[in-house]
């Protein structure tokens, strides 16, 4: 690279054309992928685009053609704005293909606080779909982690968490475990991995995630259960605004494809 001395004895760079050309060229390509980026999220948020309308193929045929299905679906919105409607339509896939436990995860709460929102988008969804399995589907919408009562085979259940309820669920199980120790009805001993999973499932009644799908360009769960998801499988989508249902089918299929070997 040349170096020009000047008459004050001070250094100077001199960098060459084709290197400014490749600097500009970058900044360039930079630049335009940024701006396709952005265009395409502004058209994600247009719902009468004819690649944003629901999927109306049916879901329980794909369901048994896939290797395995999650029994718990997490799905970890990491943007932030929300789309009730792309929420509510991965609520109804999910339920339609027999996914029993269904996790949506903001870490500021959002969708927690607009609940009736979603509600009534599902509500919505459903009457769209009176005749598909998308309206049969029985959902019962929860606000935390509260423990299940009833736990019919046709029941969905939906928690809306934010990361109060990651956190707060250790903070309780570790005041429970507590509270027995000093009661003498639990040993120190006797503790481990295994029987802390089994308080934990005792507390609340519903499995880990077996997958969460991540949106948003975070590479972070953002404090989203953290003692659940050791041994959940985790993946990413852009954006969930203007999510298909061949999307949402991609991702599953990708999943039953994953060989999980349990930290062997």
């Amino acid at each position: 690279m040349p170096v020009k001395i000047n008459v004050n004895n001070r250094i100077t760079v001199v960098f060459p054309l084709k290197m400014t050309m490749n600097v500009f060229v970058l900044k360039l390509i930079h630049y335009l992928l940024a701006l396709a980026t952005f265009m395409k999220q502004c058209l994600f948020r247009i719902p009468s685009l004819p690649f944003n309308k629901p999927d109306s193929l049916s879901a329980q045929t794909d369901a048994r053609k896939l290797k395995k299905l999650p029994l718990h679906i997490g799905m970890l919105i990491l943007e932030d704005d929300m789309s009730y409607t792309d929420i509510a339509n991965f609520i109804l896939w999910s339920a339609a293909m027999g996914i029993s436990f269904i996790s949506i995860y903001d870490k500021n709460g959002v969708v927690k606080r607009n609940k009736k929102t979603l509600q009534e988008e599902i509500l919505r969804q459903k009457s769209s779909h009176i005749d598909s399995e998308y309206s049969k589907a029985e959902i019962d919408i929860h606000s935390s982690l509260e423990k299940l009562t009833s736990r019919g085979s046709s029941r969905i259940n939906v928690f809306l968490l934010s990361l109060k309820d990651g956190r707060q669920s250790i903070v309780t199980m570790a005041r429970h475990i507590c509270g027995q120790v000093s009661l003498k009805q639990l040993n120190t001993a006797d503790l481990s991995t295994h029987s802390l999973d089994q308080l934990f499932q005792e507390e609340t009644g519903y499995p880990d995630p077996d997958l969460a799908v991540k949106f948003g360009n975070t590479e972070s769960l953002m404090g989203f259960m953290p003692w659940h998801v050791r041994l959940t499988e985790v993946l990413s989508w852009p954006t969930h605004f203007g999510l298909e249902y061949k999307t949402f089918k991609s991702l599953l299929v990708s999943y039953g494809c994953t060989e999980q070997r349990f930290g062997k």
